[in-house]
């Protein structure tokens, strides 16, 4: 996620967030008659959004980054 464009990561940091801290609130709320539906929905198409955006940077530099983590170091 480090050589996305700015408004990349952006929507990557906000799709991200929304499949892992708001999809399970849904859950907890009153706000629909059966939650599971609209929080399977929410965390599906989000996950399936920040995805494509990994995809379209991929595809647009001709090779996959992955974003370093603690695993990667020696």
């Amino acid at each position: 996620m480090d050589n996305l464009s700015k408004t990349g990561r952006i929507f990557a940091v906000f799709f991200l967030t929304l499949a892992f801290f708001v999809s399970p609130i849904l859950f907890f709320t009153d706000l629909t008659r059966n939650p599971y539906y609209f929080q399977i929905t929410v965390l599906n198409s989000s996950i399936l959004s920040a995805g494509i955006l990994f995809a379209v940077h991929a595809v647009k530099n001709r090779r996959w980054e992955i974003p370093k983590n603690v695993l990667t170091v020696p």
